[in-house]
């Protein structure tokens, strides 16, 4: 059975798919979060970087999700410093531990590292975020494929980049919908 820990397991997206990951009966699933823990899921502070990097590590899963984040516009403004801990500095451990372990990541970013004046956007379209929290889901974006970029063996890491358009949220009353543009890099991991 593959092993995929998923971080934000608590929150709007990380809820839904654990639901999923657990119920298909595939999959090995740790869900972690910080706050609002509730059954298997495990209390992991994603500030904390040596709290972050053993819990992957110990776990060693074979797929990282990665939805935690702060995606309160209003809320990194006011908190920035804290903000950018999570969606950049966490985002790179993340993705550095991906490496080490050897596993698949999936970041999701979001439509706000765009400017808004021509979309709809597609893979390569340039990156002009207007807000904070634009800002701070590119630089994880950037922080991914730099942690990533650099991994050497043969075993192989991928990043998937999912950018998630916030309407989706509000059209859907169960499961997010992910029906954005993605980019996927290769790079082999550091096992």
């Amino acid at each position: 059975m593959r092993k995929v820990f998923v971080t934000g397991a608590s929150g709007l997206l990380g809820r839904p798919v654990v639901r999923e990951l657990q119920q298909s009966g595939s999959w090995d699933v740790l869900p972690v979060a910080f706050s609002r823990i509730k059954g298997d899921t495990r209390r992991v502070n994603l500030w904390n970087e040596a709290e972050t990097r053993q819990a992957i590590s110990q776990f060693k899963p074979d797929f990282i999700i990665h939805c935690a984040a702060e995606r309160r516009p209003d809320h990194v403004e006011e908190a920035f410093e804290k903000a950018e801990k999570l969606n950049v500095d966490a985002t790179r451990i993340i993705a550095e531990e991906a490496g080490k372990v050897g596993a698949w990541m999936i970041y999701i970013s979001s439509d706000y590292i765009f400017d808004g004046t021509l979309p709809p956007y597609k893979e390569d379209a340039a990156a002009n975020p207007l807000n904070a929290y634009g800002k701070t889901k590119l630089e994880g974006e950037k922080a991914v494929q730099q942690s990533l970029s650099g991994c050497l063996s043969s075993t192989g890491s991928w990043s998937i980049w999912k950018r998630v358009p916030s309407r989706a949220w509000r059209a859907s009353s169960s499961t997010p919908s992910i029906a954005a543009s993605s980019r996927t890099t290769r790079s082999a991991s550091r096992r």
